[in-house]
């Protein structure tokens, strides 16, 4: 058949196999663009990351050295608390002499207490920040931007109010010692047992999440993000640490940490050795 222009039209062979072509380029680029906005995504993470290392080092320039990592309830995975509440208004607080009422803030909260914490949204992964109003780690969310700061404050008129709960950012800290002695009526914080940064050297010191039960569940293509001590900060493969992290979801205690820096075993002894 012929064209009124008297070209010869396409068979529907020819048709055929031109989407055909067309589908095979397609499959070959789509992973190529997966991988490529996944790199994307660890990119931003990992300068999040970057991020938080001035505040964490600003902190301890303030404060003798001190980095204010580490755990709660005795479960070495549980290292993302900043404010801890009460469950009601301290019968022991004095107003004159403590800072909060309803609760106090905890381990990596100590940095917005000293001053930083005025862009709290490096402190999660940029590509799982919600994007319409949303609770989430005991924060309300409004439009992507977290109501800061989380906590008490002694009134149920302040946003994200409870005097129940903890508040969590989304990255972990390393569990270098334990938050176990927290005295919610004073605040205190454990200053003598607490690390210095300069004792930490190049050890890991944050990363993502520590509840991890496969290579599918890491945070970026099969691997997650790690800051260290001396402000790098690297992508590290899940295959290297996924044994320790499989038997820290059972035994946090001895998977998750043992030891100090620079024989340390577990997921972040396995983070350190990964350089």
């Amino acid at each position: 058949m012929r064209t009124r222009n008297g070209r010869q039209a396409f068979s529907l062979v020819e048709l055929l196999v031109v989407i055909g072509v067309i589908a095979v380029l397609i499959a070959m680029l789509l992973p190529v663009l997966s991988k490529a906005r996944e790199s994307a995504r660890t990119a931003a993470c990992l300068s999040n990351l970057r991020q938080v290392y001035f505040e964490i080092s600003g902190y301890a320039n303030l404060c003798k050295g001190v980095v204010p990592i580490g755990y709660n309830y005795a479960d070495k995975r549980l290292t993302s608390t900043t404010w801890m509440a009460t469950g009601g208004a301290s019968p022991l607080y004095n107003a004159a002499t403590e800072p909060y009422e309803w609760g106090a803030w905890t381990a990596m909260g100590w940095l917005y207490y000293a001053g930083f914490m005025k862009n709290p949204k490096i402190y999660w992964d940029p590509y799982k920040l919600p994007t319409t109003n949303f609770v989430a780690n005991n924060i309300t969310w409004v439009n992507g931007n977290p109501i800061w700061p989380p906590g008490c404050w002694g009134t149920p008129t302040y946003p994200a109010w409870s005097n129940t709960t903890t508040q969590s950012i989304g990255y972990t800290t390393r569990p270098q010692v334990s938050w176990s002695a927290w005295v919610p009526a004073t605040a205190t914080l454990p200053q003598a047992k607490l690390p210095k940064i300069w004792q930490l050297q190049n050890a890991a010191i944050m990363s993502e999440s520590m509840y991890v039960t496969s290579l599918m569940g890491m945070p970026h293509n099969q691997g997650m993000n790690v800051l260290y001590a001396d402000g790098s900060a690297r992508f590290v493969q899940g295959s290297y640490f996924i044994n320790n992290m499989l038997l820290a979801q059972v035994s946090p205690s001895t998977y998750m940490l043992s030891g100090s820096y620079p024989t340390a075993t577990g997921v972040w002894g396995d983070f350190d050795r990964s350089r």
